[in-house]
């Protein structure tokens, strides 16, 4: 499992992804997971090999189970967590840049076959279920996606299913499409200056007025705008991505708790502790501990 790297405009920076090879499988087990709010141009095909996730964007939710798609378009801000938090899912994410099917950018492939997609606002995320034959064809292949990549020199046969796939994916858009609801773009732009504001100084001690500001607006409108968006406050959002932050600190440095704690915006360790504990049923310490054993299993079966 690779962790998600987000840089300071909540753009996701693709572990693995190369100019020459656009494309990449991401295996992510969901355990005392959430994966922070991101965006990234690259398209996704997310298959859930077990449990249930749910997907989060600024204007919907979406539940996704066990053998199922969820296709999500360019540049699109999401969230993703475990369906339910009693059990642990796992997910297969194959990230690839839309040129990996079109060639080149202008070309018919990309103007008739990915552009009409990318380009357009009202397609977000589509959940590709089992209740009819290209949907069970769809989750098939997707799931065979998989399968191939545990083989060597298989570059050709992956752009090769996964064109297959984009067809039958064009055919399930064109039935969603009349459908979708316009995505607010006004509040698009509040948002992501206000997330990117919390993702550059949440280190800091910063206010609901401070996120307001980032964005020129006034603090209702700040609250206004995070509820209708993303279903939290400002500050909810805050403390959720110092959680995240903390998360990853705890997994892949060797700083200790007390230290991860002021530099992800607590104010003391004992504080940290009791929040962590109450947002995940387990302390930091044992978090660690659990998170650094399931990647020294994982390297020694690689």
């Amino acid at each position: 499992m690779h962790s998600i790297i987000i840089d300071e405009n909540q753009a996701e920076r693709i572990y693995g992804m190369t100019s020459e090879y656009p494309y990449v499988m991401h295996t992510t087990e969901m355990r005392h997971y959430r994966v922070p709010w991101h965006w990234h141009e690259e398209l996704e095909l997310t298959y859930v090999v077990r449990g249930g996730l749910k997907l989060l964007t600024e204007n919907a939710e979406y539940h996704v189970h066990e053998g199922e798609v969820a296709f999500t378009n360019s540049n699109v801000l999401e969230t993703v967590m475990n369906l339910d938090e009693r059990t642990t899912a796992v997910q297969e994410a194959h990230i690839f840049h839309p040129m990996f099917l079109a060639g080149h950018f202008h070309s018919i492939f990309d103007t008739k076959y990915l552009k009409p997609v990318t380009g357009n606002r009202q397609i977000e995320v589509l959940v590709i279920t089992k209740e009819t034959e290209r949907g069970q064809k769809i989750c098939r292949m997707v799931r065979d996606l998989g399968v191939l990549q545990k083989q060597k020199d298989v570059e050709f046969e992956t752009r090769n299913l996964l064109s297959e796939i984009w067809l039958l994916l064009l055919a399930e858009i064109r039935e969603e499409l009349r459908s979708r609801p316009s995505a607010s773009v006004p509040g698009q732009e509040r948002i992501r200056h206000m997330i990117s504001y919390i993702h550059r100084h949440f280190g800091e001690k910063i206010s609901l007025a401070d996120i307001a500001d980032s964005a020129g607006i006034s603090e209702r409108e700040a609250l206004r705008t995070f509820r209708k968006m993303l279903n939290q406050t400002p500050v909810d959002y805050l403390n959720d991505y110092r959680m995240s932050q903390a998360c990853e600190r705890l997994a892949s440095t060797d700083e200790t708790i007390t230290e991860i704690a002021l530099s992800c915006g607590f104010s003391d360790s004992a504080y940290f502790s009791r929040q962590f504990k109450k947002a995940y049923q387990i302390n930091p310490a044992a978090y660690r501990k659990d998170r650094q054993a399931a990647r020294e299993t994982q390297s020694t079966a690689t």
